[in-house]
């Protein structure tokens, strides 16, 4: 659910994709006569929906940090980890949310690499990535090509076929940071 400020700050700030809207009961954690339905019963309370929330705002709250990790639920969002898309850079925070059939997708994109390595923290929250493909002889092959120092992959299962010439690996071709609880 999205927050009321949320979507005050939406209403106001340009560059959302808005593509229709939807009558609502309630804003999560509104006060008291803060809908017109409070005063008039037969009103109700409208909320615009976006297929593009504009820059800085996410549809849940998440920012990449500690406290509010981005969350990790399909192929699509695994693929932004690290991409830099959308604010999801190779620093920030991610949770994993359900598990993850990535088959379709041929030959995968590693998280960071020996230029660009990864330098935040991955947390599984006990799934599974299946499906995972990478073709070639590159080096630095993995789900994430290259773990850097301070950085944290844990919690999370990884199945699939990987080919490359040097630093291979399941969850990482290569780790300078920490792996834990991981298969």
């Amino acid at each position: 659910m999205i927050e009321s400020r949320k979507v005050k700050n939406m209403a106001y700030k340009p560059g959302a994709d808005l593509c229709g809207s939807a009558s609502i009961d309630r804003f999560y954690f509104a006060p008291e006569r803060f809908h017109p339905s409070d005063v008039l019963p037969s009103c109700k309370s409208v909320i615009a929906l976006a297929k593009k929330f504009p820059s800085g705002i996410s549809n849940d709250g998440e920012n990449g940090t500690e406290a509010s990790p981005f969350l990790v639920a399909d192929a699509a969002d695994l693929a932004k980890v690290g991409s830099g898309a959308d604010g999801w850079t190779l620093g920030k925070y991610y949770k994993m949310t359900a598990d993850i059939d990535i088959s379709t997708t041929t030959n995968w994109t590693p998280i960071g690499s020996n230029a660009a390595p990864f330098t935040g923290t991955f947390d599984g929250g006990g799934c599974k990535i299946t499906g995972l493909s990478i073709t070639g002889s590159d080096a630095y092959r993995g789900l994430f090509g290259y773990v850097d120092s301070g950085a944290t992959v844990r919690n999370a299962g990884v199945s699939g076929n990987i080919a490359g010439s040097s630093y291979v690996g399941g969850i990482a071709g290569r780790n300078s940071g920490t792996i834990e609880n991981c298969y």
